[in-house]
């Protein structure tokens, strides 16, 4: 028997992956910019988060899906305060391209932080 409790938590998974599958795909039709502020958007509809282990705990959730920026603006979008770092590193022909979540200055997950600053998506909520 489901408890409310568990629905919740199951819905709330749902929309998390829907919200994350969103920003993929905005990403493949918008540049960071837009797609972002069109995430933005549809968050808005989602309860934001305001706590640094709950934003962890819903960038453990995409992890492995997407890519590091459809990851970021997932979790960036749900968390006012959060900012979307985007990073390169290596030189041309070999430059890679990288992006993370900053809370209040600080990376979710050290280990995510690689490469030379080039830009900054801030919440728009």
């Amino acid at each position: 028997m489901r408890t409310p409790s568990t629905t919740a938590s199951a819905s709330s998974l749902v929309a998390n992956h829907l919200l994350h599958a969103f920003a993929w795909c905005a990403l493949r039709v918008h540049p960071p910019v837009r797609a972002k502020a069109l995430v933005d958007k549809v968050a808005r509809w989602m309860r934001p988060i305001d706590d640094r282990d709950e934003a962890a705990r819903l960038l453990a959730v995409v992890d492995g899906h997407g890519t590091c920026l459809s990851r970021a603006l997932t979790v960036a979008a749900r968390t006012p305060r959060a900012e979307v770092v985007i990073a390169v590193r290596g030189l041309a022909p070999r430059l890679s391209a990288h992006a993370w979540v900053e809370l209040d200055g600080r990376s979710l997950r050290e280990e995510d932080v690689a490469g030379q600053e080039i830009g900054r998506l801030a919440s728009s909520r």
